[in-house]
């Protein structure tokens, strides 16, 4: 294999199979798009997301939203000819601005992991140290999200330079794809992809276990003028179980990332899939990112019933008040 693979992306034939997928994407990604810059304007204005959790999730929504912008200017737009003027444009306004986006899919991957582990952490903490975890998290929230952004371009130290790189040559705009670099960069994010999905499952699986024993002896504490709750048992095990079905969400969500990344490493490393796939392999990771990166307002709405109940303007009862402020009633 040679060290280097240079293409022109200008002048390209039409590919209706990329403008066929690029339909279907913009059919479920505009709603989803617009459903998460909503979410992110309400959660910030609404006095009934003061609670920090929410802050978190402000944060995972605006990774998101940003990360699926970049993904059009990262891999999407370049499959369409008609479109690759804009790229020209904007690397002719901000040389190397192309190059940076494609190196963001990488820090993405990152930080969404981040993003998802956070709003399970603070679940758990929530029940367990409501108050003292609550100040915490709200003064320093900010600074979370600074870690989050810092840490996410460190595993990039750990192979050498950029696997992609655009430039305009000769009035072209050019593609140079260095391939033992993206060999190296792949082969990493393939480990950190399976030690995330590990973390992810652990850190679910924890929660539901200390958040369900917590409750339990909460409620066993609790006294019997609380009539509204009718049967602390049942409740109990209806938390659970949705704490269970989140957890499982997540790792449903981010196994198609993580079988991606196994998988073009090993193919980067002995090439065994057919020519189709590798041809499209960034299509398929272009599908694979938008479910998780599009999926977290309707987690929202299925798992979260303050939300669900303003959104959806559905009455329902509350369990205890600080279950209810960490959306888990």
């Amino acid at each position: 294999m040679s060290e280097t693979f240079t293409m022109a992306m200008e002048n390209l034939p039409p590919d209706v199979s990329s403008q066929i997928i690029t339909a279907c994407q913009l059919i479920y990604g505009i709603p989803s798009f617009v459903l998460m810059v909503y979410f992110l304007i309400v959660l910030g204005y609404k006095n009934n997301y003061t609670n920090s959790f929410y802050r978190l999730v402000q944060i995972g929504l605006l990774v998101n939203i940003s990360c699926s912008l970049n993904s059009w200017f990262a891999t999407r737009l370049e499959k369409h000819p008609s479109c690759v003027f804009i790229l020209k444009f904007i690397e002719s306004i901000v040389p190397g601005a192309l190059t940076i986006v494609k190196y963001l899919t990488y820090f993405y991957m990152h930080i969404q992991f981040l993003s998802i582990t956070a709003m399970s952490i603070h679940r758990m903490f929530t029940v367990i140290f409501p108050l003292r975890f609550e100040l915490i998290c709200s003064k320093w929230y900010p600074a979370i999200g600074v870690s989050f952004f810092v840490y996410s371009h460190l595993p990039k130290l750990l192979w050498p330079g950029f696997t992609f790189r655009v430039n305009i040559q000769d009035g072209q705009l050019v593609k140079v794809k260095y391939n033992s670099v993206y060999t190296e960069a792949i082969n990493i994010n393939a480990i950190f992809s399976i030690i995330y999905f590990i973390l992810i499952l652990t850190v679910g699986i924890v929660t539901v276990i200390l958040i369900t024993k917590e409750l339990k002896s909460l409620f066993s504490k609790i006294s019997p003028a609380y009539a509204f709750i009718s049967d602390l048992s049942i409740a109990t095990e209806k938390i659970s179980k949705k704490l269970t079905r989140m957890a499982l969400t997540y790792c449903f969500l981010y196994t198609g990332i993580l079988l991606w990344s196994v998988v073009s490493s090993i193919d980067s490393n002995f090439p065994f899939l057919p020519s189709f796939i590798v041809n499209n392999n960034f299509v398929l990771l272009t599908f694979l990112s938008d479910i998780m990166t599009l999926a977290l307002p309707y987690i929202l709405l299925v798992f979260d019933s303050n939300i669900r109940q303003d959104i959806l303007r559905k009455r329902q009862n509350q369990v205890i008040s600080v279950v209810a402020t960490s959306g888990l009633s």
